[in-house]
């Protein structure tokens, strides 16, 4: 019981660890405008108005730690009444793995409503210890209003397929909501709130600032150990690269880079 327990918490901590370590990749999911690549791709609604067909990839080095190393890989597919979106994770190093693949759709219901669904499976496996496998789905939508705002909400669910130890691993979902505001032709705000099971409400609040047509600063606190991150984009004719560092005040320094290709 004790191991199940100890199982339980970390596999629900690395999960909410990944929604705060992405915040940088997907808080423009609520901005009225054009979308990075990783947003749709983490929360399904967005990809209802996907403006253009993209792929990509990002890689960051955790806390200079190799076992949180992490890449992820995104492909974002338009189509006449909305997007598909597929994303996948790699992470690990010394025998901890983890591995993830999701795809989802998000369709316009009309001009200003969308709603997506996803569908994503995952195994992770402990030195020592058996691998586990969860499978889970999203649902969400998100509505624009006409005065350049953004507004939207996502429900996941995960369940694990098998038991460790003849106990089942209890499963867990995550409210995601969030709100985007165009304040102007240059500056977006954005506000994400995170809740998962058995922890506090947690928020993400974000700027971002499009500097002019080759520049773009995204900047932002991710809680609950205020952990301030910052992305620098550098536009290249059909590429996005970002660059993005973060810092914890306890584990330390991260950084990540991300590559997207508009095709």
């Amino acid at each position: 019981m004790i191991m199940l327990t100890m199982l339980t918490h970390f596999t629900r901590a690395q999960i909410n660890s990944e929604l705060k370590a992405i915040a940088p990749l997907g808080t423009s999911a609520y901005q009225v405008e054009e979308k990075e690549l990783f947003a749709p791709v983490q929360l399904i609604a967005s990809s209802a108005f996907t403006l253009k067909t993209q792929i990509g990839t990002y890689v960051e080095n955790r806390y200079m730690v190799k076992a949180m190393n992490n890449m992820r890989f995104g492909f974002l597919l338009r189509t006449d009444k909305g997007g598909m979106a597929v994303g996948g994770q790699l992470r690990g190093s010394n025998g901890f793995s983890s591995t993830s693949l999701n795809i989802g759709y998000g369709m316009r219901l009309s001009e200003k409503l969308g709603i997506g669904v996803k569908l994503e499976g995952a195994k992770t496996t402990w030195p020592g210890t058996t691998s586990m496998t969860r499978i889970g789905y999203q649902v969400g939508l998100i509505y624009q209003f006409p005065e350049n705002t953004s507004i939207g909400i996502h429900i996941s669910n995960n369940r694990f397929l098998r038991k460790f130890k003849n106990s089942q691993v209890p499963g867990y979902y995550v409210i995601q909501t969030g709100i985007g505001k165009k304040i102007n032709q240059h500056i977006s705000a954005i506000c994400e709130l995170i809740k998962e099971s058995d922890t506090p409400i947690t928020f993400i609040p974000t700027i971002d600032w499009r500097i002019n047509e080759l520049f773009r600063l995204k900047f932002g606190i991710s809680p609950p150990l205020n952990m301030g991150f910052v992305v620098l984009g550098w536009k290249i004719k059909k590429e996005l690269v970002s660059f993005s560092f973060s810092s914890h005040p306890y584990l330390g320094f991260s950084s990540g880079i991300s590559i997207s290709h508009d095709l």
